[in-house]
């Protein structure tokens, strides 16, 4: 089922961007753009960088970092002795605590 549904969305994702509509011409839009109802896209609207989303992109690239790091220093893969054992951590579950601690900082340190 999902990789039809897939499919299928993205075959009506490439039907809208082919033959679709463009804002210029779509009158139902020219209206609601005269009436305020909604803001201009495009090169009309100007965005200016925050100091918070520069702060979040230094996050996520730290992040991508230490990833990268971990996986090519040997001497930072965590292990233990458990019964004897010497146990390893998973790098999957490496890479997964610091890429799910990473949105965690962002979240706490830049909304």
């Amino acid at each position: 089922m999902w990789p039809a549904y897939l499919s299928g969305l993205h075959d009506w994702c490439l039907v809208g961007l082919i033959d679709g509509e463009r804002l210029n011409d779509d009158l139902e839009y020219q209206n609601r753009l005269v009436q305020g109802l909604v803001q201009p896209t495009g090169s009309a609207v100007k965005s200016e960088v925050t100091g918070y989303a520069k702060m979040s992109v230094a996050f996520f690239m730290i992040g991508v970092a230490g990833v990268v790091a971990l996986e090519l220093i040997p001497s930072s893969h965590q292990s233990w002795v458990v019964k004897g054992f010497r146990e390893q951590l998973n790098m999957a579950l490496a890479i997964e605590m610091i890429m799910l601690s990473v949105p965690v900082l962002i979240v706490l340190c830049c909304l």
